[in-house]
């Protein structure tokens, strides 16, 4: 699924598409923020229980994160460590993002990627994209039936292939409509693509691929647009980004887009067991082809894509893990949506852009399990070697995607840029929680500027495998207090404050005490984990286990929300950390946050002329000097004069591919 290829489609029409050409290895792609679910809900373990609830990932079964819950105090039984879904608040840790703001998305993926002037193992490409509430089918069918309702679910099983007992029972889990999947498993797939020597023979609809010949059904996904990208048919994804190894093809990937380009198909007074895939035999069949509008959004973005190294957690260059910064969309009203990635890669063994049907069956360069003597000595025996190669794997598409999220309209008011300021991660230490991750801040290192706002959130679940960690078993809790150095581990006292102040520059203690003790001091629950009595912090409980120890965060819920958007007011360096979970042993939980100085906005020419009449006022060097030096205009003429040492700072994406 790395390389798009001109291939010829069924009915003589031409298709561009990607062609699947990966090594057999574990190659997963593990989505860590936003919490990627690989397919969990709630299970208390390490691994998911199913992995054909919603999608295709292909990925290890312990990766992956649960939904957040939202209990008061935990979604536990009384005097137990036991998740109990049917408890009011579980599995509604939803988190919310405002459009424009900046979602910081990090992930691992698993194998080597990396630009071609690089020298990576494989070629590769991500492709990150969305999915909203509201979107329709073209379908006949009921409108319920064919509009995208994003749901988490509150079962592991797999939604029903049923239009009367799946899509209305909102124990399960959704994300594409019913109506779209059942086009899928009944348009005629695209024979033009090259499929290897798989066994196609009798599997002809568009959810029988190379990577999954049966046909397995997973959600409502539509295998063959799981594999495939750009996608030739009407899909609910938008495409916000493609980071690929080959910038030499940005072009095609953008103007093939659905952002901007529309999809047709093929619809029939009278249904028949294979629809066509094509207008001409659409047309031929007495069928009616129509071309849907695209999405009308930007094109997404296309740049090249970060150095990853192989195994070590996918992490990038300076052993951070690769990201990219999304700015959410700009949306009129509230709406429900999962955002998705996908990992292609494929290797140099033949030309996935050219490859297509003519070398299916026995014409294939590649071949399952091949053995021969491929070094062919004269003298010395060097074979025959058998290459481990399943031809359905060797190239391969994985993909992770979120739990459901909100996205809200914009508050009012000049909030400058607003950062999402979350917190990735799991329960346990590495081991437990491999390949997914410890907690941390996201992002961990940030610069901003004076003026901007932080949306701080975070969520985490109550049905935790029970690994190690602080504080009652199986739950996720952070918290944020401030720090003096990065290498300390006591929170400041209040007036050493310096981040989190009011207009005044006093601390703002309202700010610092619900990040800090997370609202704690004003709770009083008498949920299922509080038994008959009702609870409330005791400062000298030390049970770890306890809710009423709120030293370890217990009376908090998994979700946090400070609940109004933090304006920074000062420039400096801040740093952050969490009580409970910076564990000095194996695990940090801290972040940095830079703030610049606001520029003033003044034109070259501007700070020119005010910097002549300040001389010529001043009539005086020393008194030039002090301006030069103390005021922020003279600061600025500095910097723009190139004396001024400019500040270090984390590059954006479009300036570091990030």
């Amino acid at each position: 699924d790395s390389y798009v290829s001109k291939v010829e489609a069924n009915m003589a029409q031409f298709c561009l598409v990607y062609l699947v050409l990966l090594p057999l290895v574990a190659s997963d792609v593990y989505l860590n923020h936003p919490r990627g679910s690989n397919n969990k809900l709630n299970e208390q373990s390490n691994n998911r229980n199913n992995a054909n609830r919603l999608f295709d990932s292909q990925n290890n079964a312990a990766a992956g994160y649960q939904v957040g819950d939202k209990c008061e105090p935990v979604c536990h039984n009384e005097n137990t460590n036991n998740f109990n879904s049917a408890l009011k608040g579980a599995g509604e840790g939803v988190m919310y993002y405002y459009s424009t703001s900046i979602l910081p998305l990090e992930w691992t993926a698993q194998h080597a990627c990396g630009p071609e002037h690089m020298g990576p193992k494989a070629h590769c490409d991500i492709i990150i994209q969305y999915m909203c509430d509201g979107w329709q089918d073209s379908s006949s069918l009921a409108a319920d039936l064919r509009t995208v309702e994003i749901r988490d679910g509150s079962t592991t099983n797999t939604i029903p292939d049923n239009a009367d007992t799946g899509p209305p029972d909102t124990q399960y889990g959704m994300q594409e409509p019913y109506s779209y999947y059942q086009k899928c498993k009944t348009r005629e797939r695209n024979k033009g693509l090259f499929t290897a020597d798989q066994n196609m023979n009798g599997r002809n609809t568009a959810k029988n691929t190379r990577q999954d010949n049966n046909g397995n059904r997973y959600g409502y996904e539509c295998n063959e647009e799981r594999d495939y990208y750009p996608y030739w048919h009407p899909s609910p994804w938008i495409d916000i980004a493609v980071l690929t190894s080959n910038t030499s093809r940005c072009k095609y990937y953008q103007d093939e887009s659905e952002n901007v380009k529309g999809r047709g198909e093929c619809s029939m007074s009278v249904p028949t067991p294979t629809m066509p895939n094509n207008a001409a035999a659409c047309k031929a069949a007495g069928g009616t082809w129509t071309e849907r509008e695209a999405h009308d959004v930007e094109k997404p973005e296309c740049k090249e894509v970060e150095w990853s190294r192989d195994n070590h957690h996918g992490n990038g260059l300076n052993g951070y893990s690769n990201s990219y910064n999304w700015t959410v969309p700009k949306l009129e009203e509230e709406k429900a949506c999962i955002l998705r990635i996908r990992y292609n890669i494929s290797t140099g063994d033949y030309d996935g852009w050219d490859m297509d049907s003519k070398f299916n069956d026995d014409l294939s360069p590649v071949k399952g399990d091949e053995r021969k003597d491929f070094i062919d000595a004269d003298t010395y025996s060097t074979g025959p070697l058998e290459l481990a190669i399943d031809t359905s794997q060797f190239g391969r598409t994985f993909e992770d995607r979120t739990h459901k999220f909100i996205v809200k309209p914009r508050p009012d008011g000049d909030w400058g840029t607003i950062w999402n300021f979350n917190v990735r991660g799991r329960r346990g230490n590495i081991v437990q929680v491999y390949p997914a991750v410890e907690y941390d801040f996201v992002p961990n290192m940030l610069e901003i500027t004076e003026g901007d706002s932080l949306h701080i959130q975070w969520t985490g679940s109550d049905a935790n495998a029970n690994n190690a960690g602080e504080g009652k078993a199986r739950t996720d809790r952070s918290n944020l207090v401030e720090l003096n150095e990065m290498n300390k581990n006591r929170p400041m006292k209040l007036e050493e404050h310096k981040l989190f102040i009011k207009d005044n520059g006093e601390p703002d203690e309202e700010t610092i005490s619900k990040l800090a003790y997370l609202g704690q001091d004003s709770s009083t629950f008498t949920g299922e984990a509080c038994g008959t009595e009702q609870c409330t912090c005791d400062e000298e409980e030390d049970d770890q286990d306890d809710v009423r120890n709120c030293a370890k965060l217990n009376m908090a819920p998994a979700y946090f929300d400070l609940g109004y958007l933090f304006k920074v007011k000062k420039a400096g360096s801040f740093q952050v950390m969490s009580t409970r979970n910076n564990n000095f042993s194996n695990r940090s939980q801290k972040a940095q946050l830079k703030v610049k100085a606001k520029d003033s906005g003044l034109s070259d020419a501007a700070i020119a002329a005010i910097a002549a009449s300040t001389v010529v006022a001043a009539a005086g060097a020393g008194v030039f000097l002090w301006w030069l030096l103390s005021t922020a205009s003279g600061l600025l003429l500095l910097s723009k004069m190139g004396l001024r040492k400019k500040r270090q700072r984390i590059p954006t994406d479009s300036e570091s591919g990030a």
